[in-house]
C-alpha cells in the first residue's frame, strides 16, 4: 500500500488541469481520486486514499470525468506520509 508515486516520460494532452483528478494504475482497477503536481519534469501524484500494487515500469493515466488528460510511467512509489 502507497500513498503516491513519481512518474515520469509524460504525455500531457489536455492544457489544464483542475486540481484533483483520477488516476488509474492498473488496466482492470479502478480509477482512484488523486491530486497532481508537477516536480522538474516528472509529475508528483498523492492518492486520497492508500493504494495497492503501485508498480514501477507501469503506465499511470489520468481522467477528469471521460477525459483522458494525459499519463506517464511510474518511476517511483511514495510511501508513509508523503
Amino acid at each position: 500500500m502507497a500513498k503516491g508515486l513519481f512518474a515520469g516520460d509524460v504525455n500531457v494532452l489536455a492544457e489544464s488541469w483542475p486540481r484533483r483528478v483520477y488516476a488509474k494504475i492498473r488496466y482492470r482497477k479502478k480509477e482512484a481520486p488523486c491530486e497532481v503536481t508537477t516536480e522538474n519534469d516528472r509529475l508528483r501524484v498523492l492518492f486520497v486514499e492508500k493504494q495497492e500494487a503501485i508498480t514501477p515500469g507501469q503506465a499511470v493515466v489520468f481522467y477528469e470525468n471521460d477525459r483522458v488528460l494525459g499519463g506517464g510511467v511510474i518511476e517511483e512509489v511514495l510511501h508513509g506520509t508523503c
